[in-house]
């Protein structure tokens, strides 16, 4: 990806909600170790070298948006299950729930007449996604033809949840021509086997992408902050082993309490724990864009997490709340809005020009 300058000149030197954040050194809160101005001012410094001045904020239409800047329609970018409501590891934090609000697609023929629908309304795109087999990965293969198929006929973006990759399943997406791959990484067997119910480990995660990556697939991979019932474990180990990667974005979301899951109640991680994972991020992945995702608990705790993405250099926020849209305005980021997952908005060129 082609480096690009950053015009704007001023660099975060606090934030809010965050002790420590505005000090000059670093200190200790209560023992552990808070971030401090000059470490923000770091990871922004890194965003200034490598990116222009251009915030993404994605909306999608799988989320009602509606803001005084932007408004999204539930006909732009939607999301469809290849196998409806059904998941086969029923992964602590979710159980499936999130597939109750995908369109079902549960074979190549009603994918077709879904895509036809859906264009034929205005469209632009869809994420193509599942509940998991087994062996961690979503029954996508049966799908190729059709995928293909949809993308000449109507010219629609199409991204992918893979879930774990084998070399048959690489090969398969690379005959569809996705335009992208998104895959949750976890970094910690512990983690795996526990709160997603699968006999694998980070490894896995990792071959996956690079099968993906060897036959020409832009990746994004996602990271789960919080996945083991609130606690940060292996998302240090996560990144790491991405930035050994060719990955086209990161993605990192926040685990959230959902209804009829064993997480009903979890507490998300500290905000300080997070402004360490977004610093370590950035330094970590540079050139690479990275977004803070559309997963993440609502009320205060969305607001200031998303100040924290914006402060820590990220490159874009899915479905920002007023207050992230007018700190980066203050911070001298220029807005712009995508109703596309956030992802694509590392793709050049653009997403957006591609599907107008």
């Amino acid at each position: 990806m082609a480096r690009r300058k950053l015009m704007a000149e001023r660099a975060p030197t606090a934030v809010s909600g965050y002790q420590g954040a505005a000090s000059g050194c670093p200190e200790r809160q209560g023992g552990k170790k808070t971030l401090t101005g000059i470490e923000f001012e770091s990871a922004w410094k890194v965003r200034k070298e490598s990116f222009s001045d251009v915030v993404y904020f994605s909306t999608p239409g799988f989320i009602k948006y509606g803001t005084e800047w932007h408004k999204n329609s539930s006909l732009d970018f939607v999301s469809v299950s290849v196998t409806g409501k059904a998941c086969s590891l029923g992964c602590d934090h979710c159980n499936g729930r999130i597939l109750n609000r995908m369109l079902p697609a549960t074979t190549p023929a009603q994918l077709a007449s879904v895509a036809d629908k859906l264009a034929a309304r205005g469209c632009r795109g869809f994420l193509l996604s599942g509940g998991a087999d087994k062996n961690g990965s979503v029954p996508l293969g049966d799908f190729a033809e059709a995928v293909r198929d949809i993308k000449r006929k109507h010219g629609l973006c199409i991204v992918a949840h893979t879930g774990l990759v084998d070399d048959f399943l690489a090969s398969r997406l690379a005959i569809a021509g996705i335009d992208a791959a998104m895959i949750d990484v976890v970094g910690s067997t512990s983690t795996i086997r526990r709160v997603c119910h699968l006999d694998a480990s980070p490894d896995s995660y990792i071959a996956s992408i690079r099968r993906l990556r060897a036959r020409n697939i832009p990746v994004a991979p996602h990271v789960v902050l919080g996945l083991d019932y609130g606690r940060l474990g292996g998302e240090v180990h996560a990144l790491r082993a991405l930035s050994t990667c060719d990955i086209q974005a990161l993605v990192l979301v926040v685990v959230m309490p959902l209804a009829g899951t064993r997480m009903a109640h979890v507490s998300p991680p500290e905000l300080p724990q997070l402004a360490e994972i977004f610093v370590l991020a950035r330094h970590l992945f540079p050139t690479t864009c990275i977004f803070l995702g559309c997963a993440r608990p609502g009320g205060k705790y969305k607001s200031d997490v998303e100040a924290l993405a914006i402060r820590a250099g990220f490159n874009g926020i899915a479905f920002p709340g007023r207050e992230a849209v007018s700190l980066a305005a203050e911070l001298g980021l220029k807005a712009r809005f995508s109703d596309v997952c956030c992802a694509l908005n590392a793709l050049e060129p653009p997403v957006e020009q591609q599907v107008r």
